[in-house]
């Protein structure tokens, strides 16, 4: 019994190597649930695409970065009071987050690392409308910038390519989590905040 027990204990086991450190490129889903966000698109998410960065301190314990940008925007159209002039001016949204935090993995098997994070959260977010969108300097364009921070908990899982011995490797992985942010405070716009359920999927390598 004592044989089989143990070795039902090495299958399962992490083994005894470091984590890896990684560079990925993703696309993410980020909730913005609001009616203030109603005036940049009809959908209550923003799509971001960005990279990240992991550099792994021992077998567990890593510390990753990342980046992201996204954008969305929709045509505003209307008839002005007492008029029959119909404008369309366009309203924008662009957001760029950067995140960093601590990374805890669990190697089950060599190509299945299940894992959870916790990450402090910064957005910076560019808010535009534009008469032209047309002409980069438009007279018509008004654009104001706003900032907010929150925290993030997410847990994954990441698919590596088996490998022999230390060497540079491929990946994919699919995290899903909750964002917790600050609302993004325009001095004209009004305030737009994103929170909610957040979705993230990438791929790329591991040494």
């Amino acid at each position: 019994m004592r044989p089989l027990l143990a070795a039902l204990m090495l299958a399962v086991a992490a083994p005894a190597v470091a984590a890896d450190h990684e560079l990925s490129f993703d696309v993410g889903m980020l909730n913005a649930p609001n009616t203030e966000f109603d005036v940049f698109t009809d959908n209550a998410f923003l799509v971001t695409y960005g990279a990240r960065g992991a550099y792994a301190f021992d077998e567990h314990f890593s510390l990753l970065a990342s980046y992201s940008h996204g954008r969305t925007g929709t045509t505003l159209t209307y008839y002005e009071d007492g008029t029959n002039y119909l404008t369309a001016p366009v309203a924008a949204l662009f957001a760029n987050e950067i995140t960093v935090g601590p990374r805890f993995d669990w190697k089950l098997w060599n190509f299945f690392v299940p894992y959870a994070r916790v990450d402090g959260v910064f957005l910076i977010a560019d808010a535009r409308f534009d008469d032209d969108p047309n002409d980069a300097q438009s007279p018509g364009q008004h654009k104001e910038m706003g900032f907010s921070g929150g925290v993030r908990p997410m847990a994954g899982i990441d698919f590596v390519i088996p490998r022999k011995s230390p060497g540079l490797s491929a990946g994919f992985y699919v995290e899903g989590g909750y964002t917790w942010m600050s609302k993004t405070q325009f001095d004209t716009f009004g305030d737009v905040q994103i929170y909610g359920f957040t979705l993230r999927s990438g791929i790329g390598f591991r040494l």
